[in-house]
C-alpha cells in the first residue's frame, strides 16, 4: 500500500488500473468515486466565477476600493497549495482531481491579476508569481508525459515545499495577530521572521537529506511536512477568515453563502475518492473544507442573521446524511 505521507514523486499507486483486465475488475463504487471527482469540476469552476465577474464590474465602474477586501496573500498561498496538490494527484494518476487544481490555479491567477491591476497587490509580486505559475503548469504537463527534466522537476518539488513551509507561520501569525490586537507593523515583523526561520530550517533539512546525513526520525518528519504543507495552507486559510468575522461581526455581510455552498459541494464530491483510496491527507483536507471551511462560515452567517435558518438547517441535515452514506458505502466497499 502506498504511504499517504510520502513525497509526491513517490505517490504513484501500486497499480495504475490502466489495463483492460484491471478496468473490467473495478468495483461499482470505484467507478462512482471517480465520476464524483469529475463532477466536482462543476462547483469548483463556478466557485470563483462570481468573484471574477464582480471584480470586473467594479473595475469597469472605477470602484477599485471594493476589491480591497480580497487578500492577495491568501490567494497566493492558495495558488501554492494548488500546485503542490497538482503534483500529488498527477503522481497518483488521478486526472480528474488534478484538473480540479488546474481550474483553481487559473481562477486564482485571474483574481491576482485583477488585484495587481487596481493596486491591491504589489506589481513586483505579480511579476514573479505569474511566470512561475505558467512555468509550473508547463512543467507539470511535461512531467505527466514523462518529458520533464528530472533535475528541474526535483528542484520544482523542493522549491514549492520550501515556499509552502515558509508560508505556514505567516498564515498563523495573521490569525493570532488579529486576536492579540497586534499592530500591522508587529504582525508583519513576526510574519517575516517566522517565515524566514521556517524557510531556513527547510533548506537545512534539504541539504542534510541530500548529503545523506538526515537522521531517520527527522527524515520521516520532513517527508510528512513535505506532503502535508498544502493541506496545512488550506487548513489555515479559513481560520483567518473566521477569526476576522469573530473580531468584526459586521464583515459577515461580505461573505458569499453561494461561494461557501459551492466549496462544500466540491469537497463533498471529492471526499469519496479519498476514502476509497484511503489517503489520509486527502480525507482530512476535504472533511476540513466541508466543516470548518464552509459549514462553520454558514453557521456564523445564520447566527448573525445573514442567512436564513430555514435554509441552513435543512442544508446541514442533507450534508450529514450524505456524509453518513459515503462513510457507510466506503466501509462496505473496503
Amino acid at each position: 500500500e502506498v504511504d499517504p505521507n510520502a513525497p509526491s514523486s513517490a505517490l504513484a499507486p501500486a497499480s495504475s488500473k490502466s489495463g483492460p483486465q484491471e478496468r473490467a475488475a473495478r468495483s461499482p463504487w470505484d467507478t462512482w468515486t471517480e465520476r464524483l471527482t469529475k463532477y466536482s469540476l462543476v462547483p469548483y469552476f463556478f466557485l470563483q466565477i462570481p468573484q471574477v465577474i464582480t471584480n470586473f464590474a467594479n473595475i469597469f465602474a472605477d470602484e477599485f476600493s471594493k476589491l480591497s477586501v480580497l487578500p492577495w496573500i491568501g490567494y497566493s498561498t492558495g495558488l501554492l497549495a494548488s500546485f503542490m496538490l497538482l503534483s500529488y494527484f498527477n503522481a497518483m494518476k488521478e486526472k480528474p482531481s488534478a484538473l480540479v487544481q488546474v481550474v483553481g490555479i487559473a481562477m486564482n491567477m485571474i483574481v491576482l491579476g485583477q488585484l495587481a491591476y487596481v493596486g491591491f497587490m504589489p506589481p513586483a509580486a505579480y511579476a514573479i508569481i505569474a511566470p512561475l505559475a505558467i512555468g509550473g503548469l508547463i512543467l507539470n504537463s511535461l512531467n505527466v508525459r514523462g518529458k520533464a527534466n528530472p533535475t528541474l522537476w526535483k528542484l520544482w518539488e523542493r522549491g514549492t515545499a520550501l515556499m509552502a513551509l515558509a508560508a505556514i507561520p505567516p498564515s498563523i501569525s495573521l490569525s493570532f495577530g488579529a486576536v492579540l490586537a497586534w499592530s500591522p507593523a508587529v504582525t508583519a515583523a513576526v510574519s517575516w521572521a517566522a517565515g524566514a526561520a521556517a524557510f531556513a530550517a527547510g533548506v537545512a533539512l534539504v541539504i542534510l537529506d541530500k548529503k545523506g546525513k538526515l537522521p531517520g526520525r527527522l527524515k520521516d518528519i520532513w517527508t510528512s511536512l513535505n506532503a502535508g504543507s498544502a493541506t496545512a495552507l488550506y487548513t489555515l486559510n479559513p481560520l483567518i477568515g473566521l477569526t476576522w468575522i469573530g473580531l468584526h461581526p459586521a464583515s459577515i455581510q461580505g461573505i458569499s453563502a453561494t461561494t461557501n455552498v459551492l466549496n462544500m459541494l466540491g469537497a463533498m464530491l471529492l471526499l469519496p475518492r479519498g476514502l476509497y483510496l484511503r489517503k489520509g491527507l486527502w480525507i482530512f483536507g476535504n472533511i476540513w473544507a466541508i466543516t470548518v471551511g464552509s459549514w462553520v462560515a454558514l453557521l456564523a452567517m445564520t447566527l448573525y442573521g445573514a442567512l436564513s435558518a430555514a435554509l441552513f438547517w435543512p442544508l446541514t441535515a442533507a450534508v450529514a446524511g450524505y456524509l453518513a452514506f459515503v462513510l457507510w458505502q466506503s466501509t462496505k466497499s473496503n
